[in-house]
């Protein structure tokens, strides 16, 4: 049960640390962008009169991202523990 609950614990880590970084990434580029104004009214096309921000990630791609995650970790935390006792005993 303790292994389930870190695998668990570290796939929620992994997923937070992962869209943080997405969210940092974004708000970088935003402060870091200089339109160029003159440049922009040589090009005048119409816009679009609706914009859509972001975009809708199924549900079920999120449940088998964060259960592949919980998965790996597992593994991974077994294979460490399983090692650890392996040098114990030397």
């Amino acid at each position: 049960m303790k292994l389930v609950f870190q695998a668990i614990i570290s796939s929620l880590i992994l997923h937070f640390v992962f869209l943080g970084g997405i969210l940092l990434f974004g708000i970088i580029q935003t402060r870091n962008h200089l339109p160029d104004i003159a440049a922009s009214y040589e090009n005048v096309t119409m816009l679009q009169s609706e914009t859509a921000f972001g975009m809708v990630i199924s549900p079920v791609y999120i449940f088998l991202s964060f259960t592949a995650a919980a998965v790996i970790s597992g593994l991974f935390i077994f294979l460490l523990n399983k090692k650890q006792m392996l040098f114990s005993k030397s």
